[in-house]
């Protein structure tokens, strides 16, 4: 498989460090497929997408929340979130709110008035998955109705 940014949610199977990671994408269809209501991932210490899939929220990764002096800093490896996401009884999605974090100092996590990650995490739904995607406004809201939009083409 090509070489792609850590960043971005692979086609197939990852691997990273001679390691086979598995197919995200596979994965979570198959878990939302089984009849979970969101699937939350995590792992390669970056933010990924947020895919809207079958009805369901697939957020592919969060980053890191907390890295006390273990993990690198810097760049797009400071940024970070809280997905808060209401469910009804029957796991319904009801509301959504992303709230922008950077990890500062020896990587303790702090409200990010800037959105970085926001903006972040906005750009690679929409080149990732197109209008499968939730849209997150400037205040965080995530909206849960479709998105108009052409279809991303990263591979």
């Amino acid at each position: 498989m090509a070489s792609r940014s850590p960043d971005h949610v692979p086609y197939g199977t990852e691997y990273e460090y001679g390691e086979d990671r598995g197919d995200s994408r596979a994965f979570a269809h198959a878990v939302i497929a089984a009849g979970a209501s969101i699937v939350l991932g995590s792992g390669p210490h970056v933010i990924r997408g947020i895919q809207r899939y079958g009805g369901h929220m697939i957020a592919y990764a969060l980053g890191d929340f907390a890295c006390w002096n273990n993990l690198a800093l810097g760049g797009t490896l400071s940024e970070s979130a809280i997905l808060r996401v209401t469910l009804s009884p029957t796991g319904v999605e009801l509301a959504g709110r992303w709230i922008p974090l950077m990890l500062v100092g020896e990587g303790i996590p702090r409200y990010d008035p800037t959105g970085a990650s926001m903006r972040l995490v906005e750009a690679l739904s929409i080149d990732d998955f197109g209008s499968d995607r939730y849209r997150i406004h400037s205040n965080g809201v995530i909206d849960s109705k479709l998105v108009s939009s052409s279809r991303g083409t990263r591979a």
